[in-house]
């Protein structure tokens, strides 16, 4: 019996949403389920540049999601083909027909390079030539690609425009989808032969399981919890493998279980596969909720100095004689003089006294391996530092020295005679 009104269905069942609602779920290439010999023909389809194909089946059945998955991998290639998706609620004609007479008028507008002259509308005229050609080869080498999702009948205009791109040398392809008769009605026959010829029946059981899957572990669920694989086999039939009949019919039995969730069983202790979005988020909350850890790290070392120490011994005040060895050793195994203070001051040394044992102790322990070497690493750089300068104060002897030399050189200059200016230039003669 339910004892209390419940309307967050969702929430009952530990989800932060809905996860059964009739739409396409983004990143879809990490929410797409089934359909992978499909996905493969798709691929051929392009590698073998054919330019017509259609994706029928009934409604639910997947033909959307097809496409939109398609239109997300061609992102990949805008350097190769320009993309254009034609959505089924849309003037699908008017689009298409502005896209169409786009290319069209910049195709065949007539171009004719303008005479070179040095005045402004000249230089203008010769621009806009450039910009125009460049275009056209753009428009030539890439492939235009169309995507028409629930493909309504093309006007006879876009039909002659399609073929007269092709005319101009654009790759033009079609990729359409829709119910078998919407397909029929809508002329694109006109335009070739369809060479892909999907026809959508449905989704396996796995296929069915795994979208569900997917979905559940999207809103923060576990697996196909509430559902058992019992459950879900009787909805997969009932759904008749249509996918979009199947998640309705998950959503009413999720809400019947969500009124009954004292009688379910607890759902497997699993980690649910995240997709990079839900990682990312994950990562944020784990930062916000760290703490610092400077305070955790002091004390670590403190531990460890304390556990030279024995137990009972640090109950009362510890004689000079072992507290000088606890110093030297603590020195030898590289703790620094404020960790080893903190120690003393706790077992009852001041900080003159601790100052005088650490010094004390200095003079007989051995100093730690890595504080010898950064010793020998600083003398090497000091000795370095000095060959360094060693050798600019030579340089600038030399540099001085052949400035004075340059000096006495222009004064002999400055003292030729003009017989000397004569010979030289063989005015003498």
């Amino acid at each position: 019996m339910v004892s209390k009104l419940i309307l967050e269905w969702d929430k009952e069942l530990g989800w932060k949403d809905n996860p059964f609602q009739d739409k396409i779920l983004m990143p879809i290439e990490e929410f797409i389920s089934g359909y992978e010999e499909y996905r493969k023909r798709i691929n051929l389809f392009f590698i073998k540049n054919l330019n017509l194909g259609t994706i029928t089946g009934e409604q639910g059945t997947g033909k959307t999601t097809l496409i939109f998955w398609l239109k997300n991998e061609l992102k990949g290639y805008s350097k190769k083909m320009k993309v254009f998706f034609i959505p089924s609620a849309s003037n699908q004609n008017k689009l298409m027909g502005r896209i169409i007479q786009r290319y069209i008028t910049l195709l065949e507008k007539n171009l004719e390079r303008p005479s070179i002259r040095l005045d402004a509308q000249s230089i203008k005229s010769n621009m806009n030539y450039f910009i125009l050609r460049r275009q056209q080869k753009s428009l030539k080498k890439k492939q235009l690609v169309l995507l028409i999702d629930d493909i309504q009948p093309i006007s006879d205009v876009n039909i002659e425009g399609i073929k007269r791109l092709r005319e101009l040398g654009v790759d033009c392809k079609i990729i359409a989808s829709g119910s078998a008769q919407l397909v029929k009605n809508s002329n694109i026959s006109r335009l070739g032969k369809d060479q892909l010829k999907i026809v959508l029946k449905g989704m396996s059981y796995d296929e069915i399981r795994e979208m569900i899957r997917k979905r559940i572990q999207y809103v923060g669920g576990t697996d196909i919890y509430p559902f058992s694989d019992k459950n879900l086999k009787e909805i997969y039939e009932k759904g008749e493998r249509n996918p979009r009949r199947i998640l309705s019919l998950c959503y009413d039995k999720a809400v019947r279980l969500s009124l009954d969730k004292e009688k379910l069983p607890a759902p497997k202790r699993e980690e649910p596969v995240m997709n990079e979005i839900a990682k990312e988020q994950s990562k944020a909350e784990s930062k916000k909720t760290e703490k610092p850890k400077e305070k955790k790290k002091k004390k670590d070392k403190i531990f460890a100095i304390r556990i030279h120490l024995d137990r009972k011994e640090r109950e009362k005040k510890i004689d000079e004689k072992k507290a000088l060895e606890f110093v030297k050793h603590s020195i030898e195994e590289g703790f620094s003089e404020q960790d080893i203070e903190a120690v003393l001051k706790d077992d009852g040394f001041s900080k003159e006294e601790s100052k005088k044992l650490i010094k004390e102790a200095r003079k007989t322990a051995v100093q730690p391996l890595y504080i010898r070497s950064e010793k020998e690493e600083g003398k090497k750089a000091e000795q370095k530092e000095d060959k360094k300068k060693k050798k600019e104060e030579k340089q600038n002897k030399e540099r001085n020295t052949s400035r004075q030399n340059s000096k006495s050189k222009n004064f002999e200059f400055k003292s030729i005679t003009e017989e000397d200016i004569d010979r030289v230039f063989g005015l003498d003669k």
